[in-house]
């Protein structure tokens, strides 16, 4: 029993010892210097109870940090990693209190967390504490070493932290730096206004060296206080920089400000008239201080902006800058697409983006042959010469006088200046003439499925479409003959093929005969490539019933896939009577805007009338043809019931009323394969081969090889 409790109190013992290890933040200055990354403080820091005694720690915010002084390497470390950080002194096991002596580094704020690891590995955090809310200086007052006298402290081969309290004993901790390795020198940096008492000297562990009391900075002491940084400057040959600014101001002074700039920068207190030399300032000078580069010479420029005056210790301002020798340059921005148009059209412009920087002369801009160039998108020219300062858009079209191909680069030039190229290319194509290139009137078997009968499936696996009886038929469209498809509301989609087009007009007129539909609404009718492609459904033909009739309306969009974005009809079409509907898809160049129109029971004739409807939902890509029609069977809740016939496809719109069939289709055979022969188990090592071509193919080619062959 006895064995039991001891155990249990060592247990709760070492428990107690693991959560007694704590970091402590024992002092911070009131005030801290943020003016720049090299500028100092120091906080005091106790830690005890830890499990080892190897430790290293960071002060930081964020993803920034203070830089603490590492008296190993005797440097201030940048290095985010803890163990490339400084090491915690004496023996934290027990208790450890000592100075973290530190500059601003990259946190230029007042907030800042002590946060330590445990070694070897210093990977995760083991105690963390923010330090106590601090005041930044604005206007600061400095004290350096040759302010105070000392007595006693003489020992400069150590860094020793320096302290300003406000009081001769005790008070308040005000501002705090470190000293200089080997001078001792320091500047202990305190609010103008602020008076100071007592000055101390103490060792990193804390051990006070020596303490000197006074009044600092002494009482109508001169003062010059500059506010603000400068950023790098940067300037062209000939061309003074763009002016930056900071704030100078004095106290107790009794004579005036001398601000003299370093080589290559002029100063100005109204940002007009500026000086490379020397000026003085009336010793009340209070507001901003003017500097530019004068760009005078091409080169790197840095130095400091040196400000004295009686009795005052002298405040430099860093400064640093470039001038370059200027360099005209040509930008363009923005690429073309490759042009596509018919003989003796002009095709649809594209335009890039061109400017210049620095030009001395005219942009002259060349196209390759076959283009033509403009800048308002309506006059056109074979060149253009352009003010140095354009900066605008370029329109280029592909001429299109004679069928070929064309290409190139579309050169910019402008003297001093660097070609700038830009690739273009297109082709010319010789109009095809009006052609059928697919009819369909369903001369098949009634019952039979259209797979059977050239059409290719490319979804669904219910519901197939079959041939059904009879026909469809409307007073002045040709197709006349053979039976019709009927659609159901949900089930395969089959799509057929056509000779692809990628240019032009294309026209699909059909008869369709609506048994029922739904409120939602769905398409069964539209285009696609060659061959099909489900990204590619385009000039999608919807119809809708109406909530409140049994009459429906027909849809169209360009794309999208509900009904929501169409454009529609009104409800004006009822069930039971065949309507005829034509298709166009207009293959308008450039990117993402060809066009969809739809009629219903347009008139008859050579003229075509203005569309019924024309697709408004926007589109992000777009096809490279079109080449193929589909049927499509939708969702059950959506889909209408529905027979279509007489699907006539071609480019050009009074073609489709001349009962023209299209072009026969024809397979070519060129050449005959050689005999082969072989051993019994091992193929042919010889292969024969045939050419195969075909035209005004309306599906694929099956090739079917006798026993004994493969192909």
């Amino acid at each position: 029993m006895l064995r039991k409790i001891f155990t249990i109190m060592v247990m709760a013992a070492i428990a107690l010892s693991a959560y007694a290890a704590s970091a402590v933040i024992d002092a911070r200055p009131t005030q801290i210097d943020i003016s720049s990354a090299s500028s100092e403080s120091a906080v005091l820091v106790t830690v005890s109870d830890y499990t080892s005694d190897d430790a290293r720690y960071r002060l930081y915010n964020g993803s920034n940090q203070y830089n603490c002084w590492d008296a190993a390497t005797s440097t201030f470390i940048t290095s985010t990693s803890y163990s490339s950080g400084p090491q915690v002194p004496g023996t934290p096991t027990t208790s450890s209190t000592w100075w973290i002596m530190f500059q601003r580094g990259n946190n230029a704020t007042t907030v800042a967390s002590y946060r330590d690891r445990l070694g070897p590995a210093y990977t995760s955090n083991y105690r963390t504490i923010a330090l106590p809310a601090a005041t930044a200086i604005t206007t600061p007052v400095s004290i350096t070493n040759s302010d105070v006298t000392f007595s006693t402290w003489n020992d400069f081969s150590s860094k020793y932290v320096i302290l300003a309290y406000d009081a001769t004993v005790g008070g308040t901790l005000i501002s705090a730096t470190s000293s200089a390795l080997t001078t001792g020198a320091f500047n202990l940096v305190v609010e103008a206004g602020t008076t100071i008492q007592r000055i101390e000297v103490r060792d990193v562990l804390n051990n006070l060296i020596e303490s000197v009391t006074g009044t600092w900075p002494a009482v109508g002491q001169p003062v010059i206080a500059v506010t603000g940084t400068l950023n790098d400057f940067t300037a062209y040959t000939g061309t003074p920089s763009a002016s930056q600014s900071y704030t100078l101001s004095g106290s107790n002074l009794t004579a005036g400000i001398v601000v003299t700039p370093p080589a290559g920068f002029a100063i100005s207190t109204d940002d007009n008239t500026f000086y490379t030399t020397a000026q003085t300032l009336a010793s009340t000078f209070n507001g901003p201080v003017y500097v530019r580069l004068t760009g005078a010479t091409a080169g790197n420029y840095s130095g400091d902006i040196t400000h004295t005056s009686t009795g005052a210790t002298q405040v430099d301002l860093a400064v640093s800058g470039t001038v370059s020798d200027p360099v005209p340059t040509i930008h363009t921005t923005g690429t073309l697409d490759a042009f596509a148009t018919l003989e003796g059209t002009p095709s649809a412009a594209q335009t890039y983006t061109l400017y210049g920087e620095l030009l001395t002369a005219n942009i002259i801009v060349t196209p390759p042959a076959g283009f033509e160039l403009s800048t308002d998108g309506s006059s056109y020219s074979s060149s253009l010469s352009l003010a140095p300062s354009f900066d605008g858009p370029v329109y280029v079209r592909l001429i299109g006088t004679t069928v070929g191909n064309y290409g190139g680069n579309i050169t910019h030039t402008s003297a001093g200046a660097t070609q700038v190229d830009l690739p273009v290319s297109g082709e010319v194509q010789t109009p095809a003439g009006p052609t059928i290139f697919l009819e369909e009137n369903f001369n098949y078997t009634a019952g039979e499925l259209l797979t059977a009968n050239g059409w290719e499936n490319h979804s669904g696996t219910t519901n197939y479409i079959q041939v059904t009886e009879p026909g469809l038929i409307y007073t002045g469209y040709p197709p006349a003959l053979g039976l019709g498809a009927a659609l159901q509301t949900s089930g395969e989609d089959v799509n057929r093929g056509f000779t692809p087009q990628n240019l032009g007009n294309l026209y699909a007129s059909f008869l369709v005969n609506v048994t029922s539909a739904k409120t939602t609404g769905d398409y069964f009718f539209h285009f696609s490539t060659s061959p099909i492609n489900t990204q590619y459904f385009r000039g999608k033909v919807f119809i809708q019933k109406d909530s409140e009739t049994n009459n429906f309306r027909f849809g169209l969009t360009n794309g999208a896939s509900d009904i929501e974005p169409t454009v529609t009809t009104g409800y004006d079409y009822v069930y039971g009577t065949t309507y005829l509907v034509v298709l166009k898809y207009e293959i308008v160049p450039g990117s993402n805007n060809d066009l969809v129109h739809l009629w219903v029971n347009p008139t008859i004739s050579d003229t075509e009338s203005t569309p019924l409807l024309t697709s408004t939902d926007a589109i992000t890509s777009e096809p490279d043809n079109i080449g193929t029609i589909a049927l499509r069977q939708g969702g059950s809740t959506k889909a209408p019931a529905l027979q279509i016939d007489g699907i006539r496809v071609s480019n050009d719109w009074a073609i489709l009323w001349s009962g023209d069939a299209p072009p026969a289709p024809v397979i070519t055979v060129t050449g005959e394969p050689a005999p082969l022969a072989n051993y019994a188990g091992c193929p042919s090592e010889e292969i024969s081969e045939y050419s195969l071509s075909g035209s005004n193919l309306q599906g694929p080619i099956y090739i079917v090889a006798p026993t004994g062959f493969e192909v």
